[in-house]
């Protein structure tokens, strides 16, 4: 069911998201597209050229949910918050 006024549902790498949350590291991709891990999956090929910063939420060693910033109209646009959140991660 689409979101209401009708526009289409955003789209997301669930690889991504999984992959934060399964490392429990932060993932930043300068350009999705560009990374051998993730360019042949299905998101990569729907979003195509993205930047994308995934961080994982922990306390404790929990995960309890992930941060997921994605930029379709510029790569390399997330340095600020990729240093924000690497000094906000919890060993």
């Amino acid at each position: 069911m689409p979101p209401p006024g009708g526009a289409s549902p955003r789209r997301f790498s669930r690889t991504l998201v999984r992959e934060a949350i399964e490392t429990g590291k932060v993932i930043y991709l300068p350009n999705l597209i560009e990374d051998d891990r993730f360019k042949s999956g299905e998101s990569a090929l729907v979003i195509g050229s993205c930047c994308a910063l995934v961080a994982p939420l922990r306390h404790g060693g929990e995960v309890y949910g992930v941060i997921y910033l994605e930029n379709r109209e510029r790569v390399n646009s997330f340095d600020a918050e990729l240093k924000l959140l690497q000094r906000c991660d919890d060993p």
